[in-house]
């Protein structure tokens, strides 16, 4: 996904916060609850996502964007082995999916990066040398 716009990124960042910190919520999806907020954020991110989705449709058509710009214009433009387009709500649940896995990865390659250096006292040294 291809996001230029600072507002766009911030806004996609906040609510992401707002759903991470629901997921260890108890389920109760009553007004006020973590799990409340999170399920509004997860609404929130998806019009996001549907209107981005949406806006590079529009590239496409206008022959703005290139067919192999990202993911999301990959999703949308290649069809499944029955030629048929993905549909719109398939492809926002697709990003959402690359969202999360991509936060997760990263949170768990720093969280070992930092566990390692901190028992490697010589390649930490290095590490901060250059």
């Amino acid at each position: 996904m291809n996001i230029i716009e600072p507002e766009l990124l911030s806004r996609l960042l906040y609510q992401f916060n707002i759903f991470l910190k629901g997921l260890s919520a108890i389920p109760l999806n009553i007004p006020g609850t973590q799990y409340h907020c999170a399920m509004r954020a997860t609404d929130m991110i998806r019009k996001e996502l549907q209107l981005l989705l949406r806006r590079r449709r529009l590239e496409l058509e206008m022959k703005v964007a290139s067919p192999m710009e990202d993911i999301l214009t990959y999703l949308l433009v290649n069809a499944d082995e029955n030629g048929k387009l993905l549909p719109e709500a398939d492809i926002v649940n697709e990003m959402f999916g690359l969202l999360f896995a991509g936060h997760d990865t990263m949170r768990s390659a720093i969280s070992l990066l930092i566990k390692y250096l901190g028992e490697q006292p010589r390649v930490h040294e290095k590490v901060f040398q250059g």
